[in-house]
């Protein structure tokens, strides 16, 4: 039997094309089916695929099915579809189950959880070791064994890994070659340590900030200026942020190693700050949390709630900040009015951890519960009872919320959401 060949110069007909409809006719076609069924067309060839990725079809999708506004930042409309819907059937379920990543943790043990993996301690008395987790599967990814003593901070960038210990000593991991490059035995005292894309930076006993190159393991420079010690940093691409008990917050140039300004004029010590929209966000043990210009220096506004213990955790979230305080109030205020919009109320414990998503919030508190709210409403959509102690930290994650408390970690998978199976989520 011959077969005859194809002609090189005829072209194959592309199997099951789109229909030769207009694109607005076929886009509100396609935008009547389920996700399932879009992302089921849009593996049937390269045409089909385009089609069914247009931000029109998205758009349309995320109005009918979760009725939320979309963000003008938002860049992936089939990403910012998947966490929505993920977070709203987590508020749907009506109890969490829980997940020891490992059989016998010590209490607080200090954890991180960077690019889909667990970085998690084991600070036992016979066992002093660093473990990874892939949370995709659950399986051990490994572990790591250092410096003899019990494990307070972890901290990860890219390849590089910071780990510090109780009794002031700091060490630096590759993760690649899983070597250690450098233990830090003399600081004497170490109150707080950040890690940026080429350094390691930490407070020392003598007021200072250290930075450290971690690639070519080298000082770089020092910042002095504070007289009391560092208690929190952060960084804005070139600039870093240093809060101290001295009562003030001072900006530097990392690349000069050059004090640019200091912020002053708090009357507490600060616990607490974050860089967001161009403004520096601080909040004291009272009552207050002060917002100053990076760029003219000035005090935009102070977020004042009187009558109310001292603010224990804050948010911001596109314009609105969400503070929450240790009696278990949380209340919400529009940053460029300074106006209280909202209390809620319902936790009777301090709120130590806030995570909020387009218009839902996921509040936890020391009462043992894990509260969902719409955050233009007061009241509540849901409330979890689950860990026998007080949660106190929350991380959402790719469709998962990740709750822990005192060495657990409670997974929510949330299998209902319809973007599980689709890895392919970039436009």
């Amino acid at each position: 039997m011959i077969i005859p060949l194809e002609p090189p110069n005829k072209r194959r007909k592309i199997e099951n094309p789109p229909p030769s409809l207009p694109e607005h006719i076929l886009i509100d076609l396609i935008s009547n089916l389920t996700v399932r069924q879009i992302l089921t067309l849009g593996e049937v060839n390269h045409e089909w695929k385009d089609i069914s990725n247009k931000k029109e079809i998205w758009i349309s999708l995320i109005k009918r099915d979760l009725k939320v506004k979309i963000p003008k930042e938002t860049q992936c409309l089939k990403t910012f579809y998947k966490e929505t819907w993920s977070f709203i059937e987590a508020a749907k379920h009506s109890n969490l189950y829980g997940h020891k990543i490992s059989e016998a943790i010590q209490a607080w043990p200090p954890y991180k959880i960077q690019n889909n993996t667990l970085y998690m301690a084991k600070n036992q008395f016979n066992d002093k070791s660093l473990n990874l987790w892939d949370l995709d599967t659950d399986k051990s990814l490994g572990f790591f064994v250092g410096h003899n003593s019990e494990m307070n901070r972890i901290r990860v960038k890219n390849q590089c890994m910071c780990v510090s210990y109780r009794d002031n000593k700091i060490e630096i991991w590759d993760l690649a070659t899983k070597e250690r490059k450098h233990l830090f035995d003399n600081l004497g005292w170490t109150s707080v340590f950040k890690l940026n894309d080429t350094a390691l930076f930490y407070g020392t006993v003598s007021h200072s900030i250290q930075m450290y190159d971690t690639k070519n393991s080298a000082y770089i420079h020092e910042f002095k200026g504070h007289e009391q010690l560092i208690c929190d940093l952060k960084f804005k691409k070139n600039t870093l942020f240093s809060a101290s008990d001295d009562r003030t917050i001072k900006m530097w140039d990392i690349d000069k190693g050059t004090l640019l300004h200091t912020f002053e004029g708090f009357c507490n010590n600060i616990s607490k700050i974050n860089v967001k929209q161009g403004c520096l966000f601080a909040t004291s043990t009272k009552q207050t949390i002060s917002m100053w210009n990076i760029k003219t220096f000035e005090l935009i506004h102070e977020f004042k709630s009187f009558g109310v213990p001292a603010i224990s955790t804050f948010t911001i979230q596109n314009d609105f900040l969400f503070a929450g305080f240790q009696n278990g109030m949380i209340k919400k205020w529009n940053i460029r009015t300074a106006q209280e919009i909202l209390s809620f109320e319902g936790h009777k414990g301090g709120v130590n951890s806030l995570v909020v998503i387009n218009d839902l919030m996921l509040s936890s508190a020391n009462d043992h519960h894990l509260m969902f709210w719409n955050i233009n409403k007061s009241k509540h959509l849901s409330k979890l009872t689950y860990l026998s102690q007080g949660i106190d930290h929350l991380k959402f994650n790719r469709g998962k919320l990740f709750a822990f408390s005192r060495g657990i970690l409670c997974l929510e998978p949330l299998p209902n959401c319809p973007l599980d199976a689709d890895s392919d989520t970039e436009e």
